[in-house]
């Protein structure tokens, strides 16, 4: 059965590890929710499962043109288990990490503007088990955001095991039943499906306003390119990589922002194509691109941030530190960079509204005020971490 949206091989796909379906949870899981989803949406919704372990999708093969079409999906379910935020795992690699990268960049993106104005990925996920902060911070880092999700956790004391539909809510810590769990992610799952097919303005109640785009999101939307490595040294392709993964991961925590994953970014790595061109590729208003060049025990890191729109340049620092802490330095770029990004596009937000240009937002003098004078190169090491030059 196809989508009820032209275009899409399913409406939901559901990604585990096959470990986690031993005792047929997930099929169980999936056979219940399709009954939900029955009876919750009037039209029929398609998901996608393999349940048969060896469909094709091993984690020892490839990505081939059938799991292309199949995660040519609206909504992506992963099954979060204690085993599935794994980089050898082939879920995570080939379907995790290539759907958050394909549906930021097909016509919806993966964030969704809901009817009631709020916001909702395309990426749903159900857990399974409490995951280690590793884990938890491996799917933050991909998805550029906090993980919000359906949990289906049995709880109690040193008990960390899925929820099943005979578990009596009495007897779980975590007081959730398996039923109402199931009800939850199927009006969730509506919800997405709703906000771009037919808008309402409440449950169940169609709106005459047209389809909203997720570009039309308030979030000023950005996306951090690969740093260049501009060293002789290939072996510094690492640093300029751990440049670019902590800015996007500190700008992740302002909710304002709305910022591309690492793993979409990637691709453009060493890409010939210009500002605007990557920019409407993955619908971004701001791209912000640099450089790392490596001397001795100095690094020079240039930074620029482009309004794609336009193609003009926003502004750009240039950071010039010693290597002593490499793992400090890429923090503290990313934390500067963070505050001086905000802080210009608050700015170009009041030119806007007042149409009148000034010299400095009421951000950029709160964040000049809080910063030490900066002193010259000659002077030796700055005291205090970066300092804009």
């Amino acid at each position: 059965m196809a989508s009820i949206i032209t275009g899409f091989e399913h409406d939901i796909f559901v990604s585990y590890r096959h470990n986690d379906n031993r005792s047929n949870w997930v099929t169980d899981f999936v056979a219940a929710l399709q009954e939900e989803l029955a009876a919750t949406i009037k039209e029929p919704v398609s998901i996608y499962f393999d349940s048969n372990p060896h469909d094709g999708l091993l984690e020892t093969h490839n990505v081939d043109k059938s799991l292309e079409r199949k995660l040519k999906s609206i909504i992506f379910i992963p099954i979060l288990s204690q085993t599935y935020c794994d980089p050898k795992s082939f879920a995570w690699r080939q379907e995790f990490c290539t759907f958050n990268a394909v549906s930021q960049a097909d016509e919806y993106g993966r964030d969704i503007q809901l009817s009631n104005g709020n916001v909702a990925s395309r990426i749903l996920p159900v857990k399974i088990h409490d995951l280690d902060k590793t884990d938890q911070a491996a799917i933050e880092t991909e998805i550029a955001g906090v993980l919000r999700a359906v949990e289906f956790i049995y709880k109690e004391p040193g008990v960390n095991r899925p929820l099943g539909a005979e578990d009596s809510k009495k007897d779980n810590q975590n007081k959730t039943e398996y039923r109402n769990q199931v009800n939850k992610l199927a009006n969730a799952i509506k919800e997405i499906l709703y906000g771009i097919i037919r808008p309402t303005d409440n449950a169940g109640v169609r709106s005459n306003a047209p389809a909203i785009a997720p570009s039309s999101v308030s979030r000023e939307s950005l996306a951090v390119l690969p740093f260049t490595n501009m060293s002789s040294d290939a072996e510094q392709e690492y640093f300029s990589d751990g440049i670019t993964e902590n800015i996007i991961v500190e700008l992740a925590a302002n909710k304002k922002l709305k910022i591309i994953s690492r793993t979409s970014v990637m691709r453009y790595k060493k890409s010939t194509k210009s500002a605007p061109e990557i920019a409407e590729e993955l619908d971004v208003k701001y791209i912000l691109e640099g450089g790392v060049q490596v001397q001795g025990n100095k690094v020079r890191i240039n930074v620029q941030l482009v309004d794609a729109e336009t193609d003009d340049l926003t502004w750009s620092k240039v950071f010039v530190e010693s290597m002593d802490d490499i793992f400090a330095l890429q923090n503290k770029v990313a934390e500067v960079v963070a505050k001086e990004l905000q802080a210009s596009i608050t700015q170009e937000e009041i030119k806007k509204e007042d149409d009148v240009p000034t010299k400095k937002s009421g951000c950029i003098q709160s964040f000049f005020k809080r910063t030490p004078r900066v002193q010259s190169m000659e002077c030796g090491r700055i005291s205090g971490g970066y300092r804009l030059f």
